[in-house]
């Protein structure tokens, strides 16, 4: 076959050359004119279909020179599919492409469109153009696609005989712009719209006929897509490594060599974002890759994780809760363990008898801070935290039992290990913040990631509404960044100063109402200060805690109506203007944890001095929150920050809570809170910016 001029044009898989339609790669000429040229000579094509990534064809100029390149023969072109690759959307294409008449697809870009592209073929052969036309099909044929998937080194004993369908007969065309290794496969992953279920369909015509690899093409891809995709290559090469099959030279060397092209090759591009031979090379190292899973290497964990979750809605809620919830219990747990550390036979082995200020530094020093989630929803964030403080609770109790438990135990693994590994698995569950991702300018991910949480499409008017409310907040926060100095001063409309000290009030009131001097302190108290025998003192204590965690559930059920004022975690970054909220509830974070350590610092000198009697000082200290919130505070809940920020504005004085309408709690119900981004959408529309490219490292 007649190639261009500096062309190198090479099998994809060498030893499967003698099936039908084996995969080739072109490299060496640019990525338009091997196509053109490829459409009209290898493939005899005449009614191309387009399908290619958002930012590619909206902040490039790449996707009309292909266009341009192929003339008349170019039909149309897709604007690539959303993250996961929603069945639907494939579908959408599929139709157009049956109404177009494509005899040849060609994507440009990498990721989710590589996978819709694959899906396309079989949906194409066998005019399957519904939902529920795919599910009937993927039912008919799921024992074939188990075969097909876990056949490895033996997929070339499949034949377009063995599956019950018609093969697809157009070639497809990849021109990638990422290291994902999705265009090497033969099969494709999707998500269903409606159940959020990944699944695959596959097919030994459904790879690509050709992969056009054009360096200069590759440098488009976002830096952190490029190198994290070639990472997941390096990790398929340490599977091999590492693999329990029995030895086989030939994959080793596979393995080695795509090693060598994948390492240095991601560190050059890294330092020289234009090295186009570093950029050959570890596309070079994808193909080798895929040829050793061609082989049969078993996916690592990270591979099987990143590929098969997809969770949506209430099921990716729930995760992200438990994974908060464990970090919340193990902190909690931490506490727990440090009031039977105190007592402990060991402790004061170690250290002798320490004084009750040395106690009381050791207390505080351990104690670390809380990551506060960026996720709670807006209509109830008292009941989200209510779960937070009750598992923090729960950790104490339970650390209590087990300090117990394992009174006798001479190995500390027991109560180190079980929590953490959960938290560990759990982590890879879970998506980054749509925030974050805005701030990152990953919008497209953004936008993927609040569609899953509100289990809906992204083209949803709710999931734009949101996604336009958080680029006005990262907008409004870097175009209005403030000092240190202005966080403190008190002569703006918007109150600073005040507003940082009522931020900094319910953190301080949560420490000094003395809680943590029962905690951190109670079997030491039993033991030392009531005579209870040490075993006695941790059961006492951990009968207490256990209360304690019980009947930290109750307010979950009535928090929201009653308002959330007196709640440090979540009070002090609503209380805040936007323009200082990161340095004001930073300040607030420290006056909580400078108080907890005076409470733990002062605790065993005020037992050694006046005995239990020390509590009543904290009883009095508790009895004067009552009046300090009651004139002080201003309610948050169920209200905007801009909502917030009007009442400042309008009633500049210290003594905001002599206002009724100050104190009044206002709830907002889910379909308020829906109605709400949907206006949001209406009227912002034209500021959200699409972004960039949509891509899912899925092979």
């Amino acid at each position: 076959m007649a190639t261009l001029k500096g062309e190198s044009y090479r099998p994809a898989f060498p030893s499967l050359t003698h099936l039908e339609n084996p995969a080739y790669v072109s490299s060496g000429a640019e990525f338009h004119q091997a196509c053109t040229h490829h459409v009209n000579h290898t493939f005899g094509a005449h009614r191309v279909y387009i399908i290619a990534s958002r930012s590619l064809s909206q902040n490039t100029g790449n996707v009309h020179r292909l266009e341009q390149a192929l003339g008349d023969r170019h039909v149309a072109t897709w604007p690539g599919f959303s993250p996961h690759t929603p069945w639907n959307e494939v579908l959408d294409a599929t139709k157009d492409a049956m109404q177009k008449k494509a005899d040849c697809i060609v994507t440009i870009g990498g990721g989710s469109l590589t996978d819709g592209a694959k899906a396309m073929l079989l949906l194409l052969a066998n005019d399957i153009t519904t939902l529920e036309q795919l599910r009937e099909f993927q039912a008919k044929a799921a024992d074939t696609q188990k075969k097909l998937l876990s056949s490895g080194a033996n997929a070339q004993s499949i034949t377009s005989k063995d599956i019950p369908c018609v093969s697809p007969n157009i070639p497809l065309i990849c021109i990638p712009t990422t290291l994902s290794g999705g265009e090497y496969s033969h099969f494709a992953g999707g998500t269903d719209p409606e159940t959020g279920h990944k699944s695959i369909l596959g097919h030994p015509f459904c790879g690509p006929r050709l992969i056009i690899n054009d360096a200069k093409l590759t440098t488009t891809s976002p830096e952190w897509v490029w190198l994290s995709t070639g990472v997941r290559g390096i990790d398929h090469c340490v599977e091999a490594f590492c693999r329990l099959q029995p030895e086989d030279t030939e994959m080793d060397r596979e393995a080695l060599e795509a090693f060598k092209c994948l390492v240095p090759g991601l560190l050059r591009t890294k330092k020289d974002w234009n090295d186009e031979q570093s950029r050959l090379d570890c596309m070079l190292g994808v193909n080798r890759v895929m040829i050793m899973l061609k082989k049969g290497i078993t996916p690592g964990a990270s591979h099987a994780i990143m590929f098969g979750v997809n969770l949506r809605g209430k099921a990716l809620t729930a995760i992200i809760l438990a994974c908060a919830g464990l970090d919340f219990l193990e902190f909690g747990y931490d506490q727990g363990l440090l009031g039977g550390i105190l007592s402990g036979d060991r402790f004061r082995e170690m250290l002798g008898e320490p004084g009750p200020t040395m106690e009381g530094l050791l207390s505080g020093i351990v104690s670390v801070p809380i990551l506060q989630s960026e996720t709670l929803p807006a209509r109830n964030p008292g009941a989200m935290l209510v779960i937070q403080s009750a598992l923090i609770n729960a950790g104490v109790a339970i650390a209590s039992w087990l300090t117990f438990a394992t009174l006798f135990s001479n190995s500390s693994l027991q109560w180190r290990v079980f929590f953490s590994a959960i938290v560990l698995v759990l982590c890879f569950f879970i998506p980054e913040t749509p925030r974050w991702l805005v701030s990152q300018g990953r919008n497209d991910e953004a936008r993927a990631v609040i569609a899953r949480l509100a289990d809906t499409t992204e083209d949803d008017t709710l999931v734009e509404g949101q996604l336009q409310e958080i680029f006005d907040n990262v907008k409004e926060e870097n175009l209005n960044e403030t000092s240190w100095s202005d966080t403190f001063h008190n002569k703006t409309p918007m109150r600073n100063l005040h507003r940082v000290v009522l931020g900094m009030g319910p953190y301080m009131m949560n420490q000094w109402s003395g809680i943590n001097s029962i905690t951190y302190y109670l079997t030491y108290t039993l033991q030392n200060y009531l005579g209870f025998e040490r075993n006695l003192a941790l059961i006492l204590a951990s009968v207490s805690f256990t209360q304690y965690a019980i009947l930290s559930w109750p307010p979950y059920f009535y928090i929201d109506k009653i308002g959330i004022l007196p709640v440090s975690w979540s009070y002090s970054s609503e209380i805040q203007p936007l323009s200082t909220r990161n340095k004001a509830t930073s300040v607030g974070v420290a006056s909580h944890w400078l108080s907890n350590f005076v409470v733990v610092l002062v605790t065993p000198i005020g037992l050694d001095n006046i005995g239990t009697n020390y509590y009543w000082i904290w009883a009095g200290v508790n009895a004067l929150f009552v009046p300090l919130v009651f004139f002080f505070g201003v309610e948050t809940a169920g209200r905007s920050l801009e909502m917030v920020d009007q009442d400042f504005i309008e009633e500049p004085r210290v003594l905001m809570g002599l206002n009724p309408r100050h104190r009044k709690v206002l709830r907002a119900t889910k379909e308020d809170e829906e109605q709400r981004f949907r206006r949001s959408s209406l009227t912002g529309a034209e500021k959200v910016d699409e972004g960039t490219e949509r891509v899912e490292a899925v092979h």
